[in-house]
């Protein structure tokens, strides 16, 4: 066998603080990650070509801009692996904070692992290089990730199912990180707030609500950019929801823990982009 499809489920974080910086100047995380039902459709082939080549109709960038390209390239120089061709099928939007494009190398390496017999814990320190998502993605299920994304500890899944919205713009990640940089980065109250991911992680043990314990630290600085996010989340607030940001955004979303007519909720939410989804225990399967 030498090509595999996969889905690459997306990620929402009921959890995200900054702790401040490395010595290399990147961002040191801590806070919960959650794998959930939205997915990419990744076709990975191996070949005897000597290159990748990529096809993503869905992504504007250039291939060789592409995380799942540039993965591939990694995995040809570590694993001895002669080419690659790749199609990606998108079902996660783009510049939501969903980790769409970590998904995507995610699902690289995890076809690679299957297709060349690469232990995990190995695929592990190439996607910790890769991307602060990308280790993440690649395992799935409920973690506390914690430094630069590469350190996790598994938590039980919250209970219950999703909702997630999407307003008509997206954010760039590093402009909502240089933006935090500029608005927050002394803010002494985000870097102390650890107490409430200990929290969070007790209700999810207890199967209790999660919700009251959401917190993204980089929320009011992707409202800067884009001021669609602070609409939206009042929006679902007025229906009774306690939303929080996913990652640098703009994608929103709020648990369902209580809620018994979904589709009613669901119709009711003013976002061109919107569903209702289950929490996942992995981050990349095979698509049977």
């Amino acid at each position: 066998m030498n090509s595999l499809t996969v889905k690459c489920y997306a990620k929402v974080n009921l959890f995200l603080n900054i702790l401040g910086e490395d010595a290399d100047g990147y961002h040191l995380l801590d806070g919960v990650a959650a794998s959930v039902g939205l997915y990419d459709k990744v076709t990975v082939h191996l070949t005897n070509s000597g290159g990748v080549e990529l096809t993503c109709p869905d992504i504007d960038c250039l291939p060789q801009e592409n995380v799942a390209y540039l993965t591939a390239l990694v995995c040809m120089r570590e694993f001895g692996i002669k080419g690659f061709k790749i199609q990606i099928e998108k079902g996660i939007p783009e510049m939501a904070g969903l980790g769409g494009s970590s998904a995507d190398a995610a699902g690289v390496l995890f076809a690679v692992g299957e297709l060349s017999n690469i232990p995990h814990d190995k695929l592990l320190t190439i996607a910790a290089r890769i991307g602060s998502d990308v280790p993440f993605m690649l395992s799935g299920g409920a973690a506390r990730v914690r430094d630069r994304g590469q350190t996790l500890t598994s938590v039980p899944l919250p209970y219950g199912r999703l909702l997630i919205a999407k307003p008509g713009h997206g954010v760039n990640t590093g402009a909502c990180y240089r933006m935090y940089n500029r608005i927050e980065k002394h803010d002494i109250a985000a870097k102390h707030n650890t107490v409430n991911v200990d929290r969070l992680i007790g209700a999810l043990k207890v199967r209790g609500s999660a919700s009251p314990y959401l917190f993204n630290a980089l929320e009011n600085s992707a409202i800067k950019i884009n001021p669609e996010i602070g609409v939206l989340l009042n929006s679902l607030r007025s229906l009774g929801l306690n939303p929080c940001m996913t990652g640098s955004g703009s994608a929103c979303f709020a648990l369902l823990e209580d809620i018994e007519n979904e589709d009613k909720l669901l119709k009711a939410v003013d976002a061109p982009f919107a569903c209702v989804v289950d929490f996942m225990q992995r981050g990349v399967e095979v698509l049977r």
